[in-house]
């Protein structure tokens, strides 16, 4: 059986599903965006083939989880969604976003 860190088709411990295949693009990359101030920590800039890009750093808030996991999420208009997972929560938590 998998593990929930493994994917099928993975050699020798590398993994990579097509969603991570990331197309950086001028049409693809999202203009910056406003941030929910108690989840956010900070910005990171980075400059790929020429392009600017912006990493946004956060962490769960207490409401939605114990943990407080921190997180990073580049913002792209689209990513190949095959064999990405959904994973439905209530709508309360769903709209609860890192971003304004």
């Amino acid at each position: 059986a998998e593990s929930p860190t493994s994917c099928r088709g993975c050699c020798r411990g590398s993994c990579e599903c097509p969603g991570q295949q990331l197309q950086l693009t001028v049409a693809n990359i999202v203009p910056r965006l406003g941030v929910q101030g108690d989840a956010f920590f900070r910005i990171d800039e980075h400059r790929h083939a020429g392009l600017e890009i912006a990493i946004y750093h956060f962490e769960q808030p207490r409401r939605l989880s114990e943990l407080q996991l921190p997180f990073k999420i580049l913002p792209l208009w689209h990513i190949d969604l095959t064999d990405v997972q959904v994973l439905e929560v209530p709508s309360k938590m769903a709209l609860d976003s890192w971003f304004r």
